[in-house]
């Protein structure tokens, strides 16, 4: 199971490399009690590999809400995240390496359009003048590479297999019972009671890990005020 969220997260930093240049020319969820799962209507545990990995993916993908919560290890170096995911919003955290420097950033996305706020990542791909015409405000800049990170079944895209899924054991993850599933080094735990969700992506080795917590918890998203469309540039 080549889950691909290191490579979805290796196109968000390149995606980053452009954006100073583009805008100058032109809330974290908090943790909700888990809700106890329902028996599952079937016993996916007697189901081939490949089969429960689309089964996890679509149900991820057809998901009100899920709770993003981990890191993950990239060619630049070490992205976290904190978000919460929904049909065709979202709304979190996430640090991320910029030209050799940590970088914080506050997300947004609603109404179909991406919202940002980080003077560190202005200041590190716009310089200054940019940094200090933006200030602490939030501004929109629509970015294909972050376009996984704004909608739950576009998200749902990266569980996907290039070899031979393989089961594992089962274990209680986050809470819920779940079976493991393996490709190569890439493990994926899903849900055995309830809906096969995924509940945790992770390498065999090393301290990468995603969590998915909070299903199907309500979040609204609001538009940031004053926000600065940096599609149609910044001026100092």
């Amino acid at each position: 199971m080549k889950t691909n969220t290191p490579r979805r997260a290796s196109t968000v930093l390149a995606g980053l490399s452009i954006l100073g240049a583009a805008v100058a020319c032109g809330g974290a969820p908090k943790p909700r009690a888990h809700t106890t799962p329902t028996p599952a209507a079937e016993d996916i545990t007697a189901k081939p590999g490949a089969e429960i990995l689309t089964l996890a993916r679509n149900a991820l993908a057809n998901a009100s809400s899920v709770h993003l919560k981990g890191r993950m290890t990239t060619d630049d170096g070490v992205l976290t995240m904190n978000l919460q995911i929904g049909q065709g919003k979202s709304a979190g955290t996430m640090t991320m390496p910029v030209k050799r420097k940590r970088v914080a950033l506050q997300i947004r996305s609603v109404q179909g359009k991406l919202y940002l706020r980080s003077p560190q990542l202005l200041r590190a791909m716009g310089g200054d003048l940019v940094a200090r015409a933006v200030g602490d405000r939030w501004f929109s800049k629509q970015i294909k590479e972050f376009e996984p990170f704004t909608d739950l079944t576009k998200f749902s895209a990266f569980a996907t297999a290039d070899g031979e899924v393989t089961k594992g054991g089962t274990e209680v993850v986050n809470g819920h019972p779940a079976l493991l599933l393996k490709e190569d080094g890439d493990r994926m735990f899903v849900a055995t009671t309830g809906k096969p969700y995924p509940l945790q992506v992770s390498k065999a080795t090393g301290d990468d890990h995603l969590d998915f917590l909070d299903y199907g918890v309500p979040f609204t998203v609001e538009v940031p005020a004053n926000a600065v469309d940096a599609d149609h540039g910044v001026s100092a």
